[in-house]
Order: C-alpha cells, then structure tokens, then sequence
C-alpha cells in the first residue's frame, strides 16, 4: 500500500506500518488521530510526524485533506475523514490485504454466554472446517494463541489476526462482539455470516449509565449492514425485540417462547447434561459434559449455526459428547471430599447462575471468593452483595481489577449487603484463595477471573493466572 492509494497525492512511497499510539510512529508510518475518552490523539500529530509519520488521518476540521504539515525538517500529509475510526479499519483491511469473501464470520453479541459459545461453536466445527477464535480468552486457531487482550482487538490488530487466520488456512473466524466495539465500530467493513444474541443483563452501567443505552447499542449491532443471518434467543426479551423487528433475516432459539431451536427433556447431575434438541425439526440428543441449564441456550445458538453450516445434527450431537471444559467457565478441581470451581462469572445475572447451578448440583454448602472491577457502579456491587446473600455459606470478598481504586472500599460496597458473620474481606487475591480452600468444607467458587492472564492494579496488567495459583497451593499442602 502506497500513499497515492490512500490519498490523492503524487506520492508513491510504501506504506510500512500503521498505528493510533503516536509512540509506535517509526519512518512511513500512518497515525490515526483518535479523539478518546480520556486521550485526543490530535495533541499527538507533531510528535507523531517527528516519529516519521507520513500521513495523519484526523476528524480535526483545521486541516485539508493533502496538506503538509512540517515538524523538524519532517513532514506528513493530512487525510480529513468524517470517522477515523471507521476509516483505520478501512485502511488496516487494506494494508494488511484483507480479503473478507474468502472467509465465513460467525459473531456473537450479549452480556453473557460469548466465550462459552464460541467455544463450543469452535469444537463442533473444526471437524470439517479450520477455525479461528477471537474472544475474551484470546485469538486462537487450534492451540496457536496469535493475541492476547481486548475481548474484541482494535481493527489494526483485529485486521491483523485475520489476516494471520486466514493465511494458516482458516475457513471459518468466530468471533466474540463486545459493546465496546459495538460503539467503536471495531469490526467495520465485516459483514457476519451469522450473528447470535445470546442475552442482555445488567452491566456496564458506569458507561452507558442505563439499561435502554446499553440495550440499543448492543441491539443496534442486528443490521443488515453488519449481519447476514441473526440466530437470537427469544426468551431474552431484547432478543424478541430484535427478532420481531424484521430488519434481518432470524433463526430464534429459546425454550420459553416459541423458537425455531429448543431443547425438551433437560436433566443433569455433577458429571454432564442431556436434553433432546429440536433444530428446525431435526431432532437429535445431546449429552455433554458442560453443566449448567443456561449453557443448554449456548448449546442450541451453537447447533442452529453449525447446521446453517452444513454440518449434521447427529454429527454435532458425536462432537458434543468429547466437549470437556471451557478455560475459566466452571473449571472444576477435585481436592479429596471437596470441589474447587473457577469461573469469569462476573455479571450480576452470571454470579447468580452459577452459584445457583452449584447449589443445586452439589447439594453442599458454599464460599466464594469475588471482587468487583474498580470504578464499576455502586449499584452492581450491590446486587453483588444481595446474591451472595442470599445463596452462599460464606463470602470472601477480594480484589478483582480494582485499577485505581481501593480495594477495601470496593469490597465494603458489597459488603454492606451480606452479614457481617459470614463475610470476610482479604484484600490480597492470593491469600483470600489460600483463605477459602483452608477454610472450606464443601464448593469453594472462585467468581470473576477465570482464563485471564492478569490483574489490572493501578494502570498497569499484572500477570496472573488463577488455576496456577489454586494448584500451587494445593501442591504446598501436600
């Protein structure tokens, strides 16, 4: 990629890297000025053009599309766009050649439920098919891991692994959609073969303030310009909402409300589930070692996709019975009598549902450890506190990617709504694991981190990775 094919200007210079962080500008670089939340990449264009930018792509109105803009004997040209968002991922699809026709994209929207089913989505396929997985867990094909960080990449490093995926033969790219890059319009000039709605429940209040701001957003995603077919859980009440809307083609599944998909004959106990499972009329049993009836709505997105992909029902239901567990959802240790379960559940709605799955399968007492995310709304760690409340033996509260805020003060907000006799706050995350598992006769649940690599304390990511904690300590007490 030159820059006359990025601008119309007689300059025949290659492109050699593109970037919005002015500090990794090097010689032929493009910058994208990005107004953020909390930073205005525009107060970075001198410093970037000094780092050999040769061109600026801004939404700032002082300057012309093609102007030269001189810093230190170094110049850049200027491209004036109406969205430099929309626009960088234009340009990374170009420059990292990018071409989207020879591959399928499946994505999946909600609060809760993405990774488990990708994953699950991902098992199922790669039988006949070379998958990508893009998610919360990180960018994988089979074990490659290509990218660890945003649950959805910004388009320079999505563009990127797409890139990568598709040049290791992947056919297929699933893809978790965050409302994140719903609002940023991350995965621009990416049209989804299929979409799933998995579900929408209280969260992210501290930036979107209300439910009806965070619903329409991720609700505003379901658009033919972004989806060809929609699979949307109906018993989600945005998710009617979307199906009946009747701006894209739908494929529902739900077991409430009448759907195209449904399970029947649910039943499970500590070791695996089974349900018959009617996709579209093909009916097949299903037996899996994933537990949880809200995984039987994860189970059932995953079917009507994989058939949609010309993949057998009685196949999926062969491939379902090998599914073991999902890094970081419900990843069970036995320790003698007793049963420790690391789980992401970080959601109001997740928190309550796995622990209440845990009541119910392990008929025993139970603890949890859990924090809250620093600068979450009071409102969360409230509801917080009441579920504990209401269904745990003992609460440990700890830290949870307290950033910058003090972790007392965060474990105090939930607090306030658990009795003082069955709470205990240990700030260290370490110690309060070492805590519960000394502590604990029964199910020790570890709620909030799961599979991620680390700990987000002031603005750096600490390294961290809870199975490895909870087995070395079980490997000192031995």
């Amino acid at each position: 990629m030159r820059v006359c094919d990025v601008i119309d200007v007689c300059d025949n210079r290659n492109i050699a890297g593109i970037s919005c962080n002015s500090k990794e500008i090097k010689d032929n670089f493009i910058f994208f000025a990005i107004n953020g939340n909390k930073v205005d990449g525009n107060a970075y264009i001198d410093s970037a053009i000094d780092c050999g930018a040769i061109l600026v792509v801004t939404e700032n109105k002082k300057y012309k599309t093609g102007e030269k803009v001189f810093v230190s004997n170094k110049f850049a040209y200027i491209y004036v766009v109406e969205n430099v968002r929309t626009t960088m991922s234009v340009l990374a699809k170009q420059f990292y050649d990018v071409n989207l026709d020879n591959t399928k994209f499946v994505g999946v929207v909600g609060t809760s439920g993405k990774t488990t089913t990708t994953y699950i989505l991902n098992h199922i396929l790669m039988t006949q098919y070379k998958c990508g997985l893009i998610g919360t867990t990180g960018a994988f094909v089979g074990n490659n891991e290509l990218y660890y960080g945003l649950t959805t990449p910004d388009p320079i490093d999505l563009f990127r692994i797409i890139k990568q995926m598709q040049d290791m033969g992947c056919e297929i790219i699933i893809m978790e959609i965050s409302v994140q890059a719903i609002e940023y319009q991350k995965t621009f000039g990416i049209l989804f073969d299929y979409c799933i709605f998995t579900n929408i429940s209280f969260e992210h209040m501290d930036t979107y303030k209300n439910m009806h701001n965070y619903a329409n957003l991720k609700m505003s995603f379901f658009t033919s310009q972004n989806v060809k077919e929609a699979v949307i859980n109906v018993d989600d009440k945005y998710g009617r909402e979307i199906a009946s809307a009747n701006k894209i083609p739908c494929i529902t599944y739900g077991n409430m409300y009448p759907a195209n998909a449904f399970a029947v004959n649910i039943s499970e106990d500590k070791n695996q589930m089974s349900f018959v499972v009617n996709v579209c009329d093909s009916v097949a049993k299903i037996t899996t070692q994933i537990v949880g009836k809200y995984n039987v709505y994860n189970i059932l997105a995953s079917c009507v996709v994989a058939m949609g992909l010309k993949i057998r029902l009685s196949d999926i239901a062969h491939r379902l019975q090998s599914l073991r567990n999902i890094v970081g959802r419900y990843e069970r240790i036995a320790v003698g009598n007793n049963i420790i379960i690391i789980d992401f559940a970080h959601t109001i709605d997740s928190i309550k549902k796995v622990i209440q799955t845990t009541k119910k399968l392990y008929k025993q007492n139970i603890s949890v450890v859990i924090g809250c995310t620093g600068y979450s709304d009071k409102k969360k760690r409230q509801e917080i506190g009441k579920v504990l409340e209401k269904y745990c033996f003992q609460a440990i509260l700890t830290s949870d990617n307290p950033q910058n805020e003090d972790v007392i003060m965060i474990c105090q907000d939930i607090a306030k709504y658990i009795q003082k006799s069955k709470t205990i706050i240990i700030t260290n995350r370490c110690k309060a694991i070492q805590y519960g598992i000394e502590h604990t006769s029964g199910v020790l649940l570890l709620l909030g981190k799961g599979g991620e690599h680390f700990q987000k304390v002031g603005n750096k990511n600490i390294p961290y990775d809870e199975k490895e904690i909870v087995l070395s300590i079980l490997g000192g007490k031995k």
